[in-house]
């Protein structure tokens, strides 16, 4: 059954107030690990006892702030002084909570500190100048306090060095953490005995009060992160889909937009649409493969919607003028069916780099059934008459018996091919389904070049924080398969999420109860560099298209389309509805696909929402743009801190007309909004 939805490609909810920035994420942190979005960044450096706590500071933190460490403690502030400037090189720092003194009150076997106070004030002075040219918020943690019989250590120094520091920082514009106050009540419960190391939950205790800390300096951060991470997006229209271009959220939630379906609009109905070995109680044919994976397009040269789905015997065909009420021309080679593809995990894609009419304008990728499941790629002019890459064999390994899809990638300029990987065992209970992004390495050139294919992504897999397992021990939720719809420079996932409760087919003819086993949903997931994808939709258990209630032709499962259509200021998705559980004999797809709309009185309803700008005096750098509706006002602010911007956007506008024809524009024409 195809269906008709409407999307909201992801809506913001403002409470308060919200700050947007041009940013790339790809400085290396000290962790290793890349930097990840532009949140603020947070630099904790100190001793073993800032390393203890720096999770319970990331926990605390998590989504409001990248916090990152040194890799190993630092032994005294004169091998801090040596490697301050390579830590500060890192990247540009928006707060730095920092403290020197544990390691430098340390002696052995000698009244002697490893570094004596007066090298210390000398030493905390430079490093609090280095610290200073940051820019950054600074915040000095105390030392925190010595018990009796640690050996190495004297009780008492650290009143000693505290006071030290306290001197260098007088007059400086610097916040104190005082984790020795803190500590110093709470030692009997939170630190271990004869030991200047704390337990499980003192670190969590002292990381809650960093966290704090850090969070108060956060609030008035000047954020000199932004200035490193800006970039020039030119004309391109940012979604607010994530935080790519988000500096600073306050009290904002961003919600998944409400998916409305509006009605069927294909059914089986061919032959070819049922399978031929499977009934119902009742005697009737079982469509167990009917818009298990489909695609969708809409071709503008011919005026006409193209459709291609899963059948028993391949990949059927069907075209319609509106997208709702479709035919399946009898096309197929014999002339007696609408089969024109006889691969399975299909998925067909329109190729934007090549004009319509090209022989290799449509691109397809499909299951090679007799290669063990390894995937084939094929092309056509029409979408109807389909040709094969490398003569019809594999360009690539297993396994492709899921969603394959190649595409045109227009942000890296390059084709990239998506397939479900092995991961674990190959069917049964020791399968683990994931997912495999491939680019191809040889100029484009698929003719000449078929298998050159290099794995970008691999073992792609849902990772569910909960870690729900089935009943054989193995992860709950498992990848089926995705596909990629590239839009306004944001990589889609369309992610088929697997609920694998079982592992072999059984009888099932239960079309009226909406089970909780063995069932599909539809996730989307956001990327920007194409292979680390947003999971956070799955992990809070809200799928894009949400399984129909019981009785429902798609209550057990919803099979999402390779590509999203856009058409008309709207998003049309197409999808395929199960009415019994995946292994079920009796897994029935009595129809499938959906529209989906974003745009139009689906947003905005005129007259319902107002919006202006306010400018005042001569704050010319300073606007605010105000949504009021009854008993309410939401505002989100822009503040240029130089003119530089206004002239870029000038010029931008300027570049934009070259080559136009003769009349009037508006800013709506040169940022493609009309």
């Amino acid at each position: 059954m195809l269906r008709k939805l409407i999307f909201f490609e992801a809506i913001i909810l403002f409470a308060s107030s919200l700050t947007t920035a041009m940013a790339t994420r790809q400085a290396m942190p000290l962790s290793g690990k890349p930097a990840d979005d532009v949140r603020p960044r947070v630099l904790l450096i100190g001793d073993s006892i800032s390393i203890g706590y720096i999770e319970s500071v990331r926990e605390r933190l998590k989504g409001k702030a990248e916090v990152h460490g040194l890799p190993i403690a630092t032994k005294s502030s004169t091998q801090g002084l040596a490697e301050i400037d390579a830590h500060l090189a890192q990247m540009q720092w928006d707060v730095i909570h920092f403290n020197w003194g544990l390691n430098d009150l340390e002696h052995f076997g000698t009244s002697k500190h490893r570094v004596p106070l007066d090298l210390y004030e000398e030493n905390l002075t430079k490093l609090v100048d280095k610290l200073e040219k940051t820019g950054a918020a600074l915040i000095w943690a105390t030392t925190t306090p010595i018990p009796k019989g640690t050996g190495t250590r004297t009780h008492g120094d650290a009143v000693k060095y505290n006071a030290v520091a306290a001197k260098v920082l007088q007059g400086r514009n610097i916040r104190i953490d005082n984790l020795y106050a803190f500590a110093l009540p709470r030692l009997a419960k939170i630190q271990k005995p004869a030991d200047v190391h704390y337990t499980t939950d003192g670190y969590a205790a002292l990381g809650g009060k960093v966290a704090q800390s850090v969070q108060l300096a956060l609030a008035t951060a000047a954020r000199p992160s932004l200035t490193s991470r800006s970039i020039d997006i030119g004309l391109q229209k940012q979604l607010l889909v994530d935080d790519y271009v988000i500096a600073q959220k306050q009290n904002i939630t961003r919600e998944m937009g409400v998916v409305k379906k509006v009605g069927v609009v294909c059914e089986p109905s061919l032959e070819s649409d049922f399978s031929r070995d499977r009934k119902k109680p009742d005697g009737s044919p079982v469509a167990s493969s009917f818009g298990y994976y489909l695609s969708a397009v809409r071709n503008d040269k011919d005026d006409k919607f193209q459709m291609w789905y899963a059948g028993h015997s391949g990949i059927g065909y069907a075209e319609s003028k509106d997208g709702i009420g479709w035919t399946k021309p009898m096309v197929g080679k014999d002339g007696k069916s609408n089969i024109v593809v006889s691969v399975m995990g299909f998925s067909c894609n329109l190729d934007p780099s090549l004009p319509w009419g090209h022989p290799e304008k449509y691109k397809g990728a499909g299951d090679v059934k007799e290669e063990d499941s390894k995937v084939g790629i094929c092309y056509s002019a029409d979408g109807i008459h389909w040709n094969d890459y490398n003569g019809g064999k594999a360009v690539s390994h297993r396994a492709a018996d899921t969603h394959n899809q190649l595409l045109w990638d227009p942000i890296s300029n390059s084709y990239r091919l998506l397939t479900r990987t092995d991961l674990g065992g190959i069917g049964g209970n020791d399968e683990i389904r994931s997912v495999r992004i491939m680019v191809h390495t040889a100029g484009n050139d698929l003719q000449k070049q078929p298998t050159a294919w290099k794995t970008v992504a691999d073992k792609i897999c849902v990772d569910d924080p909960r870690k729900e397992k089935n009943r054989w021990g193995l992860p709950r939720l498992q990848f089926n398969g995705m596909t990629n719809w590239i839009y306004e420079g944001v990589y889609f996932g369309l992610m088929d999420v697997y609920t694998m409760d079982k592992s072999d087919s059984f009888d099932g003819f239960d079309y009226q109860t909406r089970h909780d086993d063995d069932y599909m949903d539809f996730y989307i997931g956001t990327s920007r560099d194409g292979l680390n994808f947003d999971k956070s939709w799955i992990y809070a258990r809200k799928p894009l298209v949400p399984r129909g209630p019981a009785g429902a032709f798609d209550k057990d499962g919803i099979k999402p389309p390779s590509q999203i259509v856009t058409y008309n200021d709207e998003h049309w998705i197409y999808y395929g509805g199960m009415s019994e559980r995946h292994y079920s004999r009796g897994r029935d797809y009595p129809g499938c696909i959906t529209h989906g709309r974003q745009g139009g009185d689906a947003l905005r309803k005129k007259g319902n929402i107002s919006m202006y700008a306010v400018r005042a005096g001569d704050i010319v750098g300073i606007h605010s743009v105000i949504f009021s509706t009854l008993g309410e006002t939401v505002t989100l602010g822009h503040d240029a801190h130089s003119r530089d911007g206004f002239a870029r956007g000038a010029l931008l506008g300027a570049g934009w007309l070259v080559g136009k024809d003769p009349g009037m524009y508006t800013i709506a024409d040169v940022l493609g909004l009309k």
